[in-house]
């Protein structure tokens, strides 16, 4: 499931960066800290996913229901309301210059930031996994600091310099419950009344 927000943001990076970065820049999900892991060829885009927490804001005990495909059937597909649940990361460039990395991250750190700043809401088409026929579709909040509100804090508990970083919220609807199947169609109501 997380995989699937994961590989969806990527898709949308791989769509939307210049073909002569791509070819030159590596996309991971690795934890930051001083340095990217080794085996992480830079210069890179690092997407790291720091919480996951339920968005108690769309939170509703509201049931769907779905008319069975036949006319002829009187039963109705019942599907709980989705759970929306939050996906916060922060997004780093990391350079292989050693004269000047600086000028360097921040020009790519730009790139993803024009390429996101695109999808608010994120197409149908670049949905990955379960995210495939999400109704709402899945929304985006950039630059908000989220759950990570002291970004100083994060890179000393990471052994890290400071580095610039993108603040990146996802919120998709996740549906955890099985549908009730064949459960009866009420079409009409019958009252009898009867006179003294």
């Amino acid at each position: 499931m997380i995989n699937d927000v994961d590989e969806t943001l990527k898709k949308i990076l791989t769509r939307e960066l210049p073909a002569e970065v791509l070819s030159q820049v590596s996309i991971t999900f690795a934890t930051p800290g001083n340095s990217l892991p080794n085996s992480v060829p830079l210069p890179a885009i690092d997407i790291f996913l720091y919480d996951i927490r339920e968005n108690l804001e769309l939170r509703t005990s509201e049931q769907l229901v779905s008319q069975a495909a036949s006319k002829a059937a009187a039963t109705t597909r019942l599907v709980r309301s989705p759970v929306n649940i939050n996906f916060s990361y922060i997004i780093t460039a990391w350079s292989s210059s050693t004269s000047n990395p600086e000028e360097d991250e921040h020009r790519l750190l730009g790139m993803v930031l024009q390429a996101l700043l695109r999808y608010i809401t994120w197409p149908v088409e670049m949905l990955q996994g379960i995210l495939v026929g999400s109704e709402p579709l899945p929304r985006a909040q950039i630059g908000q600091p989220g759950y990570l509100q002291h970004i100083g804090e994060f890179w000393s508990a990471m052994g890290g310099r400071p580095k610039p970083v993108i603040h990146y919220t996802v919120t998709a609807p996740l549906y955890p419950f099985a549908p009730f199947d064949n459960v009866p169609l009420i079409k009409t109501i019958t009252s009898n009344i009867q006179k003294k």
